[in-house]
C-alpha cells in the first residue's frame, strides 16, 4: 500500500478484472494509493498528503479499518475542509444512516439529517451512493458509500469545501478502481445433527443449524449472513473464534474420520463428494 509515482497519462476505464469510474482529467504525476488487502486503488495529485499511520479510525460513530486520509492546500482552510478519510466498513448504508440518526450533538435538537440528501451515484459500474450530514457548526459532512464485495464498502468522509476544492476530491474518488470479486460459491459444504456448515471461497463461513440435507437448504445459505471466517489448516478448517471442539458444535471441522475422508463433506474443495 506504499503510493507510488506515475509517470503515464492514466485514463480509468473498465478493464478486465476491475471496474471504476470513468475519468478523464489529466493525471499525469498523479501518484497512486493501492490496497492490496481489499483490491482497490485511487490516484490523487502530488502536492497531496498521504496520511496513513491511523488505519482504523472512527467518525460519527463509525469504524472504519484499512483506512487512510488525503490532506491538500484548501482554497478556504476551514475546521477539516482540507481533508479526506476514506477506509472499509462491513455496514450498509441503512445501517450507517441509523448509527448516525442516534448520533449525540453538542447542540440540542439538532436533526443530522436536516440537510440530508440520499443521491445514487450512477456515472459508473460501480454503483455508489452519496449523502450529506448536518454538523453541530453549520458545515456538512459528505459521504460517499461505494460497495466493493460482498460484505465489504468503501467509504469517503469529508467535511463540505470551497466548490473547487469540492472537484479536485471528487475528481480523485473518480479514479477508483476496485478488482472484480469472484462469483460467491462455496467451496466446502458439511452436514451433521447440528445442521449445515457452508464454507465460501470469499472466505466466510455461515450455518444453517437443524436444516436438513435439501437442495433449498443449501441455496439457503447463500442468503444467510455470516458468522465467521474460516481458515484452511492441514487437516482441518477451523473458524476463527478458535473453538476447540468437535464438529458438530460448529467450530472445527475436520477433514478425515478413520483415514478415510470424513462423511460429513457434501462438497471438498468445489469438488462435490455425495
Amino acid at each position: 500500500m506504499r503510493p507510488r509515482e506515475v509517470v503515464l497519462l492514466i485514463v480509468v476505464i473498465v478493464t478486465t478484472g476491475a471496474y471504476g469510474i470513468y475519468s478523464y482529467v489529466n493525471h499525469s504525476n498523479w501518484m497512486i494509493y493501492e490496497n492490496e488487502e481489499y483490491g482497490f486503488s485511487l490516484a490523487y495529485p502530488e502536492g497531496w498528503e498521504l496520511d496513513e499511520s491511523n488505519k482504523t479510525f472512527n467518525k460519527w460513530g463509525i469504524d472504519l479499518v484499512a483506512g487512510a486520509q488525503l490532506r491538500f492546500d484548501a482554497v478556504n482552510e476551514y475546521v477539516g475542509t482540507d481533508t479526506v478519510n476514506f477506509g472499509i466498513t462491513n455496514l450498509s448504508k441503512e445501517e450507517i444512516v441509523k448509527i448516525i440518526s442516534n448520533y449525540e450533538f453538542s447542540v440540542p435538537g439538532l436533526n443530522p439529517f436536516e440537510e440530508f440528501d440520499f443521491q445514487p451515484i450512477n456515472e459508473s459500474t460501480i454503483q455508489g451512493y452519496r449523502f450529506s450530514v448536518a454538523t453541530d457548526i453549520g458545515i456538512p459532512d459528505i459521504f460517499h458509500y461505494y460497495p466493493i464485495s460482498l460484505d465489504k464498502a468503501l467509504v469517503f468522509i469529508y467535511r463540505e469545501p470551497h466548490p473547487s476544492d469540492r472537484k479536485k476530491i471528487e475528481s480523485v474518488i473518480k479514479t477508483l478502481l476496485v478488482e472484480e470479486e469472484p462469483e460467491l460459491t462455496l467451496q466446502y459444504l458439511y452436514s451433521s445433527n447440528a445442521g449445515l456448515a457452508g464454507f465460501f471461497n470469499n472466505g466466510r463461513a455461515v450455518s444453517c443449524r437443524k436444516c436438513d440435507l435439501f437442495e433449498e437448504n443449501i441455496q439457503a445459505l447463500y442468503e444467510l449472513t455470516s458468522y465467521s471466517d474460516y481458515f484452511i489448516q492441514s487437516d482441518h478448517l477451523l473458524l476463527n473464534d478458535g473453538s476447540k471442539t468437535d464438529a458438530s458444535s460448529l467450530g472445527i471441522f475436520p477433514y478425515y474420520s478413520n483415514d478415510a475422508l470424513d462423511k460429513g463433506w457434501l462438497i471438498f474443495n468445489f469438488k462435490k463428494i455425495r
